[in-house]
């Protein structure tokens, strides 16, 4: 499936009404998600260990921030935890 099938196939996915955020967040995700796989595929990932340090670095204001898009990208399916918990 090529980007643009998948971000069509995203945005049909949407509930309505849509906003144009919501279309372009998808877009967003989606190419997100495209680059990350890329960069798994050449091994330019970080280690548990090495995510769990990035995390700590954060403040307050920019974990809830994180937390917030996480929450709007796993909407619904109860399975994410606050990194604030």
């Amino acid at each position: 499936m090529t980007t643009k099938e998948k971000i069509i196939s995203g945005i049909n996915n949407l509930p309505d009404p849509v906003t144009i955020d919501d279309i372009l967040d998808q877009a967003i995700l989606i190419e997100k998600i495209e680059r990350g796989i890329e960069q798994s595929d050449n091994d330019q990932i970080v280690s548990d260990e090495e995510l769990d340090h990035l995390f700590e670095k954060l403040s307050p204001e920019q974990k809830r921030i994180l937390d917030e898009r996480i929450q709007k990208i796993d909407a619904g399916d109860g399975q994410f935890k606050s990194w604030e918990e």
